[in-house]
């Protein structure tokens, strides 16, 4: 099994230091719905496109994100950053992921008194909401086959589903639940493979 990628010495010469910021700020910029928004573009832009992170680094980027404390897309931006270009990546791809929602925020907070109410506005929100939604699922599809290849992976992947969505157990306590049951999965098959 590989080592946890955030361990890893980082890729340094995976892309260039100014496509990293650029990718980063242009996520941030067309993703609406926070850092599950921005999953599936990054899949798209650094695992398909670019070919800078491997589908099994996105989800363990995933899972650590997910797993800290903090703003998720900024994490994320932070983490993938660092595994690309080291600290100078971690810091222009947090740069360039908090610039553009911070314009956002400053443009929305200043009309705000303007846009209360507005019809036309609340139904785009509804149906940005709902594409976001389906962004998230396909990312998830797409992810999930490379991951979902045992019973024990879908036994896993379907219990954390239903604990967070039908019982409201925090997705931190799944991801570390999770990662419990893994090892003492790979343990009892060391544990066998001695016996035999």
């Amino acid at each position: 099994m590989p080592p946890l990628f955030c361990f890893q010495v980082p890729a340094m010469n995976a892309c260039k230091l100014h496509s990293l910021a650029w990718k980063f700020f242009w996520i941030s910029a067309v993703t609406l719905g926070g850092g599950m928004a921005m999953v599936p573009v990054m899949q798209r832009e650094f695992v398909e496109k670019q070919g800078w992170l491997t589908d099994d680094e996105m989800v363990e980027i995933i899972a650590v994100t997910h797993s800290l404390p903090g703003v998720i897309a900024v994490n994320m931006a932070v983490v993938v950053g660092y595994r690309l270009r080291g600290v100078a990546g971690a810091v222009a791809s947090a740069f360039s992921a908090v610039l553009a929602p911070f314009a956002a925020i400053v443009f929305v907070a200043a009309g705000r008194s303007a846009m209360t109410g507005c019809a036309a506005l609340d139904n785009a929100f509804l149906g940005v909401r709902a594409a976001v939604t389906a962004m998230i699922l396909v990312s998830a599809v797409k992810l999930g086959k490379g991951i979902l290849v045992s019973p024990v992976a879908w036994a896993l992947a379907s219990t954390g589903f239903v604990a967070c969505a039908l019982f409201g157990v925090d997705v931190t306590l799944v991801i570390l639940l999770g990662a419990l049951v893994g090892i003492a999965y790979i343990a009892c098959a060391a544990v066998k493979r001695r016996r035999e």
